[in-house]
């Protein structure tokens, strides 16, 4: 029973590297973010990405300033997915 259990947890921690992985290693946009600015219909470019590279685009956007003063990175992140009908994934953190 033991030797179950701890199968089982080797088999979430290695899913969990994985996943982390894949999450830091992935951090280019796919599309030119350069056109993601307020006022503009930013949705629609982001609609055909998934929620974590749509997350990635956007903090890139953040990061270059194109969506204006940001307090808060990560929250803004948040409220433009959200707008946008996307969910901000969990452990990307936009500094």
């Amino acid at each position: 029973m033991a030797s179950k259990a701890q199968a089982i947890t080797a088999f979430l921690l290695c899913l969990n590297l994985v996943f982390f992985s894949m999450v830091s290693a992935t951090t280019t946009c796919s599309i030119d973010y350069t056109k993601l600015k307020l006022g503009t219909s930013y949705c629609s470019l982001l609609a055909p990405l998934l929620d974590l590279d749509a997350a990635i685009c956007l903090c890139a956007a953040i990061k270059a300033g194109l969506l204006g003063v940001v307090v808060d990175a990560d929250v803004t992140l948040g409220v433009l997915l959200a707008g946008c009908g996307k969910t901000s994934p969990s452990g990307v953190v936009c500094k």
